[in-house]
């Protein structure tokens, strides 16, 4: 299998989505997938302090200077010393005290109930993440050593973070901190590791397709 065209093609995707995260511009749930990347992997830390640098240059170099009243900074001063702290909340552990980042970690809090993995499907449980996106699905899920999704595509962008173990499909083997990304150009079966299996977080368009012989399972499996 010819991958080449593949592979330029999402690494396009992997720094846009930096890019985007850099300026703010991601929805709630790519945002906190995002920033539990970074928080794992090195790579990613560097390559958004390069993309916060261009950032910081183009607003300093390119854009025009706004006036603004005279009163401006003593408003500002003034929210900042009236806005009431937030309640402190308490940490929600992770479905079997997984170490996960601190931003997952601070959205779990935040749920105000005890995430706790649910049955979907021989070897495979997950649980859904409530956030106010219209157009991004979040989820997790935790797959048994060795289990093997069927072989499905997606119907749009499909965001994955390893949280622990690993997997591997047609495209490559990831491991924890990595960030995986899927559309509609992959079909692909992803296999747990076979002595830990995998815990992932996703985030996606719309839910999976499954093809092949697979596909009776669009009536009853959603992920």
């Amino acid at each position: 299998m010819n991958t080449s065209g593949i592979d330029d093609h999402i690494d396009d995707l992997y720094h846009a989505l930096l890019l985007d995260y850099a300026a703010g511009r991601l929805d709630e749930a790519k945002n906190l997938i995002v920033a539990a990347h970074v928080s794992m992997s090195r790579t990613a830390h560097q390559y958004l302090e390069q993309y916060e640098s261009l950032g910081g240059y183009v607003l300093e170099q390119e854009c025009k200077p706004v006036s603004l009243c005279e009163s401006a900074l003593d408003n500002i001063l003034e929210k900042i010393d009236t806005t009431e702290p937030e309640e402190s909340t308490q940490r929600m552990p992770f479905p079997g005290e997984l170490d996960v980042p601190a931003p997952l970690q601070e959205c779990l809090s935040t749920q105000r109930r005890k995430p706790g993995w649910k049955f979907m499907y021989p070897g495979f449980k997950t649980f859904k993440l409530d956030m106010d996106c219209k157009n991004s699905y979040t989820r997790f899920l935790k797959v048994a050593p060795a289990k093997k999704t069927p072989h499905h595509t997606h119907g749009g962008v499909e965001l994955t973070l390893i949280l622990d173990g690993a997997y591997e499909d047609e495209f490559g083997r990831y491991q924890r901190g990595d960030l995986i990304i899927k559309d509609e150009q992959h079909t692909h079966s992803p296999q747990a590791c076979a002595h830990e299996g995998c815990v992932c977080m996703i985030v996606s368009d719309t839910p999976i397709k499954f093809t092949g012989l697979s596909k009776l399972l669009n009536l009853f499996v959603r992920i």
